[in-house]
């Protein structure tokens, strides 16, 4: 007795067998790529740094800012301060006491979603990320 599989199956599995165990092995590759090609840092946090932070925090720091916030190693690097903590370490009391962006910031105050993004993303230890950014860092969120 001979089984034949419906034609629709067949052209299904002609599409997806080719694929099936590349998707991970591509995706974590271009997943790297992104995220170095955007600095390590997740895209939301990227965002919100490109928009309220990095104005100051840039290569080289302006107004006075102490380090630059533009990649994710900078924000692993010994704190500005206190050398025995790190860079996001101080970006977290910063920004929990409400002294980060100051007043006088030309970019105003974090938005309250804004400083959600940054305080989820401290809290955890302030993660690598691991996705692909869209055009302008908000691919993607990866902040747990």
């Amino acid at each position: 007795m001979t089984c034949h599989a419906p034609l629709w199956a067949v052209g299904l599995l002609a599409a997806v067998l080719p694929t099936a165990g590349c998707r991970s092995d591509r995706g974590s590759a271009g997943a790297s790529d992104a995220a170095a090609a955007a600095g390590g840092l997740p895209c939301d946090v990227a965002a919100v740094l490109k928009l309220r932070c990095q104005g100051c925090h840039a290569q080289p720091p302006r107004m006075n800012a102490p380090m630059p916030l533009l990649t994710w190693d900078d924000t692993q690097k010994p704190g500005p301060y206190d050398k025995t903590a790190l860079t996001w370490q101080a970006m977290r009391q910063a920004i929990q006491a409400g002294d980060m962006p100051p007043s006088e910031s030309p970019t105003g105050p974090l938005a309250a979603p804004e400083k959600v993004i940054l305080l989820r993303w401290l809290d955890a230890s302030a993660p690598r990320g691991t996705v692909a950014c869209g055009p302008g860092g908000g691919g993607g969120t990866v902040t747990p």
